[in-house]
């Protein structure tokens, strides 16, 4: 000890130095960092602490550490450590790094995430309160009970020097420490005796005794100015005693239950209080009264021990979120969502045109490889077939070996279905009188083998009649989790689970095919599948030390490979050699089967600090690329120039590795959430995939920020600089460019790129930029509240722009998304202004953002605040509709709807006095419907009040043109196709009658689909599918000089972000009829649109599922999607293209 002070003084100069070099210089590209949370997993999150300027949360679970922005809710820093399970966590007193331990301990810059320092072997047990000294220099801690321990450790960080001293306490003792505030001396305790021991670490000596408390102790707790310390006793009291002097201050009567946790507030006027039955209170410290008793929740891990610094608020986790809560109401303040959509299966068909992926196990996931934004995810209904807390026995959900179907196994346990990925539906059932447990599909799909565990039998289906053709008794397989896999030919299904014997049936007849042997143990590939040649007659078997080769069709021994400690995982492409591997000496070697003779082998120079290992060797079909996962790096060895290539960047466990056949490109996937497409020749990341596992949000991004997704992709991914966070969405004008990410990935496809160019080109104009006035840098300007007030029912808003670099360009304030300036706000210009505004308040909750643009296009944080008004407030309603039936070219007639908007005028006027004080209708048809007359249309507006109700509403056909930014129309009376943009309405008039008006609540009624936009083989099924319904198609428009172009279908993507205009949300709620690539149809019955008919009937009431009088937006897309879709066979199904579940507002019912 007294050699580890003096090297202190020797190093100051040196620390000091390399301190300072570690904080210049960072990164000025900012970090893609996904927003997701932690590794996914059925266990609560471990711990989380407040870092000690209170702007950050650090929390891990398992081997997981991640770092939260405590004002976005977003993640700041994942910390790829690749540790198995982490047993604690603490940070510096500066918060500049923190350590964790597990079996070593590590300390971590927070800001880089840089592993600085690794000390091995800190205890023979598990380490236990570890904590920094109050000065930064030392970590110290203890270890668990055991019988020879009874240590306290510290290690100086500067001198990498641990050291230790014996405290001589009795066997299978708990100690607590603590240091004196100017770090020389150690303050420890123990849980039988309570009394305190002052230990100089100068002098590496016991300097004090004071006895406390004559009897064992369940719970303690230091102040945090090393003053005061709690005991609580076995008695069920909790006594506070003077830390110095010993002397007992205050004796505490909190529960008549055993406590097992106490904690000192910051500033040490309270302290909180866990019994061992789960009560948790808050204590002041003078008077013993109970503050506040806090709720027990079910099924929740509760950190009431972790307090910010200003004791302001709390931590406690569920098994989805980590909650923020107020220490003296318990409310909740922030909430962080930490599950991860984990990507637990990859793989791409080969003819290399689609990826597919599984989520979490269970939720498919498609993507066009060159055009990654023609993203599907299933509709099937999961909670008919995802497991409620699955724990991966089993896979619930497969897919077939041609990616044709999907397997989904029933929650249930006794059905199970076949899903058609073309078609999205089902496409045959199963449904059986025993338990399922896995099921597979022959390679041309005819038959299934289901494994059954209720009775133990191997059942094969023929798919075309759904019956039994043959079933095995299984009862030699004991274990769960069995593994089927078919031949490439489909003649033969192998069967069999690890350390058994596999067992061959032919496909046919149910013929065991027996290997000549009394025992080999199955070997398995990197996708968990038997070991079969390419050609279907080789199976590969292991045990002891050796490799089997077997005929399938025979059961006869062709050779045996002796391999030393290699475990199998493949045939090499031309089945004559076999790829091993052993793990642990970082070796992988070819065998040539003919000769028994090792052709290659390669070990990784590269050596871990956590004794990696290599997992899931495969070797490419040309046997050019040898390549593995080691230590969550991509390795890639080139077999003929003897070289090594690494691809990083995965920030948590990858799991599976795809090469791309005949390609230049590989997959990965990782639970950080992503897949990741890869330069073999570069080694350069290309983009990264990520999909949410419950949601069809999506997001597709490049290392250097250009990116596309779905509308709210925003929320996926933060572009974070430092401790600074942005958001995509910030830079959506020059980033967003779903026509570059095509480019680098080498799409061919030059008129799709040329349509994403100019629809990037549009947007610029609307927003009032130019491509050269973009910034390629991601600064971005600064808006502050700072100051609000409320007169009668007006807001008055007081706030500063700024922006250090660049001019300032325009605002907005958005009053629940609503935007209140329009579409592009108020023009401003100068760098730093102060500005006031007064805005109305609506009735009830008003979310109140503050957003500005600089002149490079870059958007700033919106600044916040929510301000409510509670008086009531009867609104009016108002109504626009336009419906054509009757064209100039009655080639494109329809029959009602014209009728449509009238008919759904006179349900609105039915409304006054119920619900609206005044109803005010405004309704165009057939000739009357003009690009003039829509345009003057807003002027019926101008009376109206933020309150108020607005209703859009057209009716008719809607076309895309045929220029490279497929414009779209709304086809007017007097349209002529040739003359689209001269004629017909162009969409940006009609999205303009919601923008800028007063009321806020708006709901845009659209009946009119995209004529011209679905293959004619396509209509033909709608058409034949509908016509036996009495239904006629309302969309389509057979013109000849249509169908010379190719069909755009990847216009029917209408929530793909590049649509999703950043200048032009109304903040109103868009339903449309049908989704995209949908026709829509019109029933002669009852003389009204399918989508109208439906609308009428929940206004009158038979969509109010609560039956409170009130028919909400949500209960109105709710029953009209459900209905229409039933109405229509699944032809027709309505949706809503933008949404806002900011604003709540609904219509009077019966």
């Amino acid at each position: 000890m007294k050699k580890l002070y003096k090297q202190i003084a020797t190093l100051l100069f040196a620390t000091t130095i390399f301190n300072f070099s570690l904080f210049i210089g960072f990164a000025q590209q900012p970090v893609i960092t996904p927003n997701i949370g932690h590794i996914n997993t059925p266990f609560l999150l471990s711990d989380a602490i407040f870092s000690p300027d209170g702007k950050h949360i650090l929390s891990y679970r398992g081997g997981d550490v991640k770092l939260w922005d405590i004002e976005t809710m977003r993640v700041v820093k994942n910390y790829n450590l690749s540790f198995t399970e982490i047993n604690g966590i603490s940070f510096s007193p500066n918060g500049e790094t923190f350590a964790v331990y597990y079996n070593k301990l590590v300390i971590i810059n927070t800001l880089t995430g840089e592993i600085l320092d690794i000390i091995p072997e800190i205890c023979p047990t598990i380490a236990k309160n570890i904590a920094y000294t109050p000065d930064g220099n030392y970590l110290i801690w203890t270890c668990a009970p055991m019988s020879l321990n009874t240590f306290v450790y510290l290690y100086h960080i500067a001198t990498k020097v641990t050291s230790s001293f014996n405290v001589h306490f009795e066997p299978q003792i708990s100690m607590r420490l603590t240091t004196t505030p100017d770090s020389k001396q150690i303050i420890f305790t123990d849980n039988k005796y309570a009394d305190l021991y002052y230990w100089s670490i100068e002098k590496d000596t016991l300097v004090k005794t004071i006895p406390l408390y004559a009897g064992e102790i369940s719970a303690q707790a230091f102040s945090n100015d090393q003053k005061l310390i709690l005991n609580a006793a076995n008695d069920t009291s909790v006594q506070l005693f003077d830390l110095v002097s010993g002397t007992k201050i205050r004796n505490y009567r909190i529960t008549k239950e055993i406590v097992i946790d106490l904690k000192f507030s910051n500033n040490g006027k309270f302290f909180y209080v866990t019994s061992c039955i789960g009560e948790q209170v808050m204590v002041d410290i003078e008077s013993g009264q109970i503050i506040k008793e806090y709720k027990k929740y079910d099924f929740a891990l509760n950190f009431y021990n972790n307090i910010s610094t200003d004791d302001k608020y709390f931590l406690r986790a569920t098994n989805v979120e980590l909650i923020m809560s107020d220490v003296l109401t318990a409310e909740i303040v922030k909430l962080f969502p930490y599950k991860n959509s984990e990507v637990s299966e990859t793989n791409i068909t080969t003819d290399g045109n689609f990826i597919f992926s599984l989520l979490d196990h269970s939720y498919p996931r498609i993507w066009d490889f060159y055009n990654p934004g023609m993203f599907v995810s299933l509709s099937f209904d999961t909670a008919k077939f995802i497991p409620i807390n699955f724990f991966g026995l089993h896979k619930p959900v497969s897919y077939t070996t041609d990616y044709k179907y999907v397997i989904l196994l029933g929650k249930d346990s006794v059905s199970a279905s076949i899903w058609n990925v073309g078609t999205d539906k089902e496409q045959f059932q199963f449904k059986t009188n025993f338990k399922i447990e896995q099921i597979k599909c022959s390679p041309n799909n005819n038959y299934s083998a289901i494994y059954s565990t209720e009775p133990v039998k191997l059942y094969m289906f023929d798919n075309k009649t759904g019956q039994i053709k043959w079933s095995k008794s299984m009862d030699d397989l004991t274990e769960i989790h069995q593994i089927m896999s078919f031949t490439p030919d489909g003649k033969y299904i192998v069967t069999g689970a690890y350390l058994t014997t596999p067992r061959i049936f032919s496909v046919e007849n149910g013929i065991e095919i027996t290997l000549n042997t009394d025992k080999v143990n199955t070997a398995f590939s990197n996708n968990n599948n038997f070991i079969i040649s390419s050609a279907g007659n080789k199976l590969l078997t292991y045990q002891d030390y050796a490799n089997f080769i077997w005929d399938i069709a025979t059961g006869r021994l062709l050779k045996k490979l002796l391999n030393d400690y290699d475990f199998p995982v493949s045939f090499t492409p031309d089945s004559k050699g076999v790829l091993t591997y052993d793990a642990y000496e970082s070796q992988i070697t070819i065998h040539d089967i003919l000769t028994d003779k090792k052709i290659k082998t390669i070990t990784d120079p590269i050596k871990y600090y956590n004794a990696a290992q290599i997992q899931k060797p495969a070797i490419t079909p040309d046997n050019k690329y040898i390549y593995y996962i080691y230590n969550n790096t991509i390795r890639f060895y080139d077999i003929a120039k003897d070289t090594f290539r690494s691809f990083e960047g995965h920030n948590g466990i990858i799991k599976n590795i795809v090469y791309k056949p005949g390609s230049k490109f590989v997959l990965s996937d990782s639970d950080d959430g992503s897949i990741r497409i890869w330069d073999i020749n570069t080694g350069k990341e290309i983009f990264r995939m990520y999909a949410h596992y419950k949601t069809n949000d999506w997001l597709v991004i490049t290392p250097d920020g250009y990116w596309d997704g779905s509308k709210k992709c925003g929320e996926m991914v933060s572009m974070v600089d430092g401790y600074k966070l942005y958001t995509i969405d910030q830079f959506a004008l020059s980033r967003n460019r779903p026509d570059i990410l095509l480019q680098r990935i080498g799409s061919n496809d030059s008129s799709l790129m040329k349509h994403y160019y100019k629809q990037f080109l549009k947007r610029l104009r609307k927003s009032g930029f130019t491509e050269e006035q973009l910034s390629a840098d991601y600064h971005v300007p600064e808006t502050r509240i700072i100051k609000k007030s409320v007169l009668d029912k007006n807001l008055i808003l007081d706030f500063e722009l700024n922006d250090s670099q660049y001019k300032l360009k325009n605002y907005n304030i958005y009053i629940n998304d609503v935007p209140i300036f329009g579409s592009f706000g108020k023009s401003i210009s100068g760098n730093n202004l102060q500005i006031n505004e007064t805005i109305e308040l609506q009735q009830g909750t008003n979310k109140i953002e503050i957003s500005c643009l600089n002149e490079k296009g870059s958007e700033s944080f919106r600044a916040f605040t929510f301000e409510n008004y509670n008086k009531p407030v009867l609104p009016n309603l108002y109504y626009i509709g336009f419906g054509v039936s009757k064209y100039e070219n009655p080639e494109f007639n329809l029959g009602y709807a014209h009728k449509d908007a009238l008919d759904l005028e006179q349900t609105f006027l039915n409304m006054k006095g119920k619900g609206f004080t005044e109803v005010f209708t405004k309704t165009y048809i057939n000739e009357q419907v003009t690009p003039s007359t829509i345009k003057a249309a807003k002027e019926f507006l101008k009376n109206a009040k933020p309150d108020d109700v607005f209703v859009l509403f057209i009716a008719g056909h809607g076309m895309h043109d045929t220029d490279a930014e497929a414009t779209y129309y709304f086809l007017t009376h007097n349209t002529e196709l040739n003359n689209l943009a001269g004629t017909a309405a162009n969409f940006e008039f009609i999205e303009d009658l919601l923008q800028g008006i007063a009321p806020r609540n708006k709901l845009f009624l659209m009946d009119a689909c995209e004529s011209g936009e679905i293959d004619d083989e396509q209509t033909v099924n709608y058409l034949a599918n509908t016509e036996s319904r009495g239904l006629k198609s309302r969309g389509f428009v057979k013109v000849e000089t249509q169908t010379t172009f190719a069909k755009r279908n990847f216009l029917h993507q209408k929530d793909r972000y590049i649509y999703n205009d950043l200048m032009r949300r109304s903040g109103a709620i868009v339903f449309s009829s049908s989704k995209g690539g949908e026709l829509s149809y019109e029933f002669s019955n009852l003389e009204n649109g399918l989508f109208t008919e439906y609308i009428m009937k929940a206004l009158s009431g038979e969509a109010d599922a609560d039956k409170n009088g009130i028919v909400s937006t949500d209960e109105l897309r709710t029953y009209v999607s459900a209905e229409v879709s039933k109405a229509s066979g699944g032809a027709q199904n309505p949706t809503v293209d933008r949404d806002n579940i900011f604003q709540k507002f609904g219509f009077g019912g019966k």
